[in-house]
């Protein structure tokens, strides 16, 4: 049985979700009109709802448990886990995420580990951008990208504009 939610305000994605009674196996993000989110409602634990509804009035909490990255090779593992660190509204470069992780020449690897995300906007790797400030690449659809960083982005900066 499939069920949507449409929220109040948050980015124009569509975000489908799907899963088991305990973890998440996989997001799809759709470049869209509204915030919506659709899943199978017998299903996909309601903490991830939950998660979506706070991300769109801008108080996302932190998901404890159900992203299943186990079966990622380690240094995506540790990328995506370091990418849950990034606070909201915030970005970094491929190169700090790398130099963070003790690895100052895998910037190229952390692209990679973006790439192969499962979780695209609950491990944000939306929030990691080229070196220049300029938005760099996105395995989804960059309008996607550009639609999250200008929703999470601080009132006063337009740095991310056109």
């Amino acid at each position: 049985m499939m069920s949507i939610h449409t929220f109040s305000s948050g980015p124009p994605i569509t975000v489908h979700l799907s899963g088991n009674k305990t973890h998440l196996l996989q997001v799809t993000l759709i470049f869209g009109k509204n915030f919506v989110c659709s899943w199978d409602k017998t299903l996909l634990p309601e903490p991830f709802l939950n998660w979506l509804e706070a991300y769109s009035l801008k108080r996302p909490v932190s998901l404890a448990e159900g992203l299943d990255i186990e079966h990622l090779p380690p240094f995506h593992q540790e990328t995506l886990l370091h990418l849950q660190t990034l606070p909201f509204g915030s970005t970094a470069s491929y190169k700090q995420i790398a130099e963070a992780l003790e690895n100052p020449k895998a910037a190229r690897a952390v692209g990679n580990a973006c790439n192969k995300n499962p979780f695209p906007i609950f491990i944000p790797c939306h929030r990691v951008i080229a070196a220049q400030g300029k938005l760099g690449g996105f395995a989804i659809d960059m309008r996607i990208k550009q639609a999250l960083l200008e929703f999470e982005k601080p009132l006063n900066d337009s740095s991310l504009s056109d």
